[in-house]
């Protein structure tokens, strides 16, 4: 009897002991709570906050934002796509902060024409700022500001007047007119349109900007390969190319280019990955003026290339390391440059023959007050000696 009696008692204290264990654990927070989720899908029709307390955010269908609705997404917000969209015919304000980042997975956002693009003078309009974008595209029809972000594995690509700025990117890029693109690290190419600003860039991959465009202090790596350009930089007319450093070529049209550091040239492949022909570190059409930039060979190729029909102005060069420093077929005044170390010859006069079968040139070339040194051969060319009278007037002043 006294037996059942210690263990009815002891039964007791065991039970009141695990109900006051679960209490106190209960107390210090050891009791998970499933965190809330939710299921979006459809169209939001009033002004409209997605908060971290309700994170995250799970798309079970697309989403329209309506006309004249305003999205508002709270730092550290998750938002799971799962392969759907979200589409802006008002206006997205997603704006997280430096430690708490809002995450988008796995989708996409798209700006209609509809949609409020972003105004930098009033500071509104449609804004991705301080967020994690993995697998989610952006496109947008209007302007759009796209800052502080990480974006990897992402397209971007959106209207006339945006602001790129401040962002990691591993992904295409490209922008309308007047747009800017500034301060960021991308792994990726660049395409924008006229009179637009790309500065102050750590760029793995191509640049091409459209007339008036000012692409200047970038960093550029231009990776080649058989199915890759070479090209680095590749600008409309009136555009300014100065004070960057990059390995690769440059093509540009009646284009300003000055004071940059250029490793460039090399050879072409073709698809079985054979050379073929060279390429020039800097290549001209139109009006362009080439200044007081550092030109250095990667192997082989020209250092400049001023194309049949163009008229150059080329001052105050160093063109060192390739096959030929200048391979001069237009009109061009050519002085005050050091010409040094090139296997095959300084400068040629007419278009070298390894993509003519024969002599091309159109202009008057005028070669003045350089240092033409150590190269395998001066100034010559493929110029058959019979026409240089009869088609060209060449000027050497000063050379030695």
């Amino acid at each position: 009897m006294l037996r059942k009696a210690l263990i009815g008692i002891l039964i007791v204290i065991l039970f009141f002991g695990i109900l006051i264990a679960g209490v106190s654990l209960k107390a210090l927070g050891a009791v998970v709570y499933a965190s809330p989720e939710t299921q979006v899908s459809g169209i939001i029709t009033s002004n409209t906050t997605w908060t971290k307390e309700n994170s995250p955010y799970n798309l079970t269908g697309n989403v329209l934002v309506y006309y004249g609705v305003t999205l508002t997404i709270e730092h550290g917000v998750t938002i799971n796509f799962d392969d759907y969209y979200i589409m802006v015919n008002g206006t997205l304000c997603a704006q997280g902060s430096i430690s708490d980042k809002i995450y988008f997975k796995s989708g996409r956002i798209i700006f209609t024409t509809y949609s409020n693009g972003w105004n930098d003078s009033t500071g509104s309009g449609c804004i991705i700022k301080n967020a994690i974008l993995n697998l989610t595209s952006i496109t947008s029809d209007n302007s759009l500001k796209i800052s502080n972000n990480f974006i990897i594995n992402s397209s971007i690509s959106v209207g006339d007047s945006s602001i790129i700025s401040n962002n990691y990117i591993k992904g295409y890029i490209s922008a309308g007119n007047l747009s800017t693109i500034t301060n960021n690290n991308i792994m990726g190419d660049v395409s924008v349109g006229s009179s637009s600003l790309i500065s102050y860039n750590i760029l793995t991959g191509g640049i091409t900007a459209g007339d008036s465009s000012i692409v200047s202090n970038n960093t550029i790596i231009k990776p080649t390969g058989r199915y890759t350009s070479s090209i680095a930089i590749d600008v409309g007319n009136s555009a300014i190319v100065s004070n960057n450093t990059v390995e690769g070529n440059v093509y540009a049209r009646s284009a300003l280019i000055s004071n940059n550091t250029i490793i460039g040239g090399g050879m072409g492949m073709d698809f079985w990955g054979r050379p073929t022909y060279p390429l020039s570190a800097i290549y001209i059409l139109g009006s362009s003026k080439v200044s007081n930039n550092n030109i250095t060979s990667k192997g082989n190729g020209y250092g400049i290339t001023i194309e049949v029909g163009s008229n150059a102005s080329i001052c105050n060069n160093l063109i060192s390391g390739f096959y030929y420093g200048i391979d001069a077929a237009g009109t061009a005044i050519i002085e005050k440059n050091r010409v040094i170390k090139n296997d095959g010859g300084g400068i040629a006069i007419g278009k070298m023959p390894y993509s003519y079968s024969g002599w091309l040139g159109d202009g008057n070339i005028v070669i003045r007050d350089n240092i033409i040194a150590n190269n395998g051969l001066g100034i010559g060319g493929p110029v058959p000696n019979q026409l240089w009278n009869q088609l060209w007037k060449i000027y050497f002043n000063g050379d030695y």
